[in-house]
């Protein structure tokens, strides 16, 4: 546990990329030949886990340092009514749709589905 979790702390950028990946869609999945793929600003998601469970939005900010993304109208609120951005982890949600605005996304994807 010990090794892996020091890998992933001090893995480079482009390696910690690969950790932003969340599971598909049934349809999805089928369509592109992969059960996941790596989140991107603009993907549509639908939380799977926690006190926001079945809830969906955009998401609005991947911080691919600390492997988190942040979803559009999703927010906590603190005692005195306060707003705080919520931060979830890519695991604990579900791409219902992609951005597809990104031809070279969809070309990697065709690749890695060979």
């Amino acid at each position: 546990m010990r090794k892996q979790r020091k890998y992933r702390m001090n893995a480079p950028t482009h390696t910690k990329r690969t950790f932003m990946a969340a599971m598909l869609e049934k349809k999805l999945s089928e369509k592109h030949g992969r059960k996941s793929i790596e989140l991107r600003k603009g993907d549509e998601v639908k939380v799977m886990r926690g006190s926001f469970k079945n809830r969906q939005g955009k998401v609005s900010i991947v911080d691919v340092r600390n492997t988190r993304i942040q979803i559009d109208g999703l927010q906590r609120t603190k005692r005195g009514s306060e707003k705080l951005i919520t931060w979830f982890h890519p695991s604990k949600v579900k791409i219902i749709s992609l951005y597809d605005s990104d031809k070279r996304r969809f070309n990697l994807v065709k690749e890695g589905a060979k």
